[in-house]
């Protein structure tokens, strides 16, 4: 169970992380501290 719950939280930081490297103009925010 702590493995699945590991895993989404692993699935939307990188879902995260894709949308503001596609769109981060368009969502105001400073990208960089979301590549450490």
């Amino acid at each position: 169970k702590r493995y699945i719950d590991v895993a989404m939280v692993d699935l939307k930081t990188s879902t995260h992380k894709i949308e503001r490297a596609i769109a981060p103009s368009s969502l105001e925010i400073d990208p960089k501290p979301f590549y450490d």
